[in-house]
């Protein structure tokens, strides 16, 4: 049901040093720590994130929401990150971009990745329980206290782990 992908420097990324004391944050991406459009208002959205290159010379994966950068790394030696995303694990250039773009705004953390697409909230909900649960019971990241996503589904899933 999920897929923790390494970054492709070959370690897990991290925002910080993971410290295991540290409480734990779940963030969402799209449209939670960056803009981008939507696949249903522009069907080559998606095709620029799954096949295009993020570089610094051009971006396909989004823009950075207002203020985040900043307070992911003023919370980020009290906290550790995580970000669970329904975003296609199953294409390498996805997973590049998506870390790419994390490491260029200096955001770096691990991405957990839906391992197929879903396009309607219940199976997002249960992916992103599923993975929730999985980072939960892995103690790797710290006790998860909060979720911050934008859609029901990254409410419900929240919800449904417990948090």
């Amino acid at each position: 049901m999920w897929t923790c992908e390494r970054s492709t420097r070959g370690e897990v990324a991290s925002v910080t040093s993971v410290d295991r004391k540290k409480p734990c944050c779940i963030l969402d991406l799209d449209q939670t720590v960056l803009t981008r459009e939507p696949m249903t208002s522009d069907p080559f959205a998606g095709a620029r994130l799954y096949f295009g290159r993020e570089s610094d010379k051009g971006n396909v994966t989004g823009d950075i929401m207002p203020d985040c950068k900043e307070t992911v790394r003023e919370l980020a030696h009290m906290w550790n990150f995580v970000a669970v995303t329904a975003r296609w694990g199953g294409i390498t250039r996805c997973r590049q971009n998506t870390e790419t773009w994390l490491r260029a705004h200096g955001m770096e953390m691990p991405v957990f990745y839906a391992s197929w697409p879903y396009p309607t909230d219940r199976p997002r909900v249960d992916f992103k329980a599923s993975a929730i649960r999985h980072i939960q019971s892995s103690g790797k990241y710290g006790e998860i206290l909060v979720g911050v996503g934008d859609r029901p589904s990254d409410v419900l899933a929240y919800l449904s782990t417990g948090q």
